[in-house]
């Protein structure tokens, strides 16, 4: 019988808040929607990644944040290896609790929170965007500006899409700090063949690649902040139902 890591409770503030996350996030990842809300999210985030690739293009294109923007969009959003990085993070779960001091727990937290949260927003609007589609005619390329906008005032989830800014803020925040501890790097280094030989290379290499990158932009706080501005940007646009709500001002 398989022993479940996250079955009891623990002291610290921050790491119960984590195994309740933990917990949420495994209930999600084992309810499996209908093949027509499948395919509806699939396409969104199809086109969300191609939305995210042009408001943030010059972030792609230069030298110095190229690394973090493929970081964000395609290991933070679009990794194919999620649901197996969280099952990996729940394995590790009791070690984390033991080896980490609470507060740094809460950066995990956050991370987790926010990939709570993401999944549930793109669902919610993906189900609006598709509802009266058949699954054969589920498509991104049928996604418009317009039909973004109607389907984004329809969910009406302003607070909790401000939630998701906040947390993006909070984790760049925290990264920021984090990237400065050099026996980080020196640990993640270390543990790099035990953790493949125990099945766990998924997670940490996703931690080491995410550590490097923004340890070589000298932290992760001031990339996240133009995520947020930028996106904050949208957000307002999408909130007063502008028909061109990705059209910002890039400074």
């Amino acid at each position: 019988m398989i022993k479940d890591k996250l079955a009891k409770p623990v002291s610290g503030k921050h790491g119960e808040n984590l195994r309740q996350l933990l917990i949420q996030n495994r209930s999600r990842h084992n309810q499996e929607p209908p093949k027509h809300q499948q395919l509806a999210l699939q396409h969104l985030m199809v086109w969300q990644t191609d939305r995210l690739r042009n408001t943030h293009q010059d972030l792609f294109l230069s030298d110095r944040y190229q690394a973090a923007a493929h970081y964000f969009v395609d290991e933070l959003y679009l990794s194919p290896t999620a649901i197996q990085r969280d099952r990996d993070l729940e394995r590790v779960f009791p070690t984390l609790v033991k080896l980490l001091p609470d507060d740094t727990l809460e950066t995990v937290a956050n991370a987790i929170e926010l990939n709570i949260l993401s999944a549930e927003l793109d669902q919610q609007l993906a189900n609006f965007l598709f509802i009266d589609h058949p699954e054969k005619a589920i498509c991104a390329s049928l996604i418009t500006e317009e039909s973004y906008v109607t389907a984004y005032l329809k969910a009406n989830a302003t607070e909790l899409r401000h939630r998701q800014l906040n947390l993006i803020e909070q984790i760049g925040h925290d990264l920021d700090h984090l990237v400065r501890f050099p026996f980080i790097s020196l640990t993640l280094k270390l543990i790099r063949k035990p953790a493949h030989k125990k099945g766990l290379g998924n997670l940490h290499d996703f931690l080491e690649r995410g550590f490097n990158t923004f340890k070589a932009l000298g932290g992760a706080e001031e990339f996240m902040e133009i995520i947020v501005q930028r996106e904050g940007q949208v957000l307002d646009n999408l909130n007063q139902g502008k028909s061109n709500p990705f059209d910002i001002k890039i400074d």
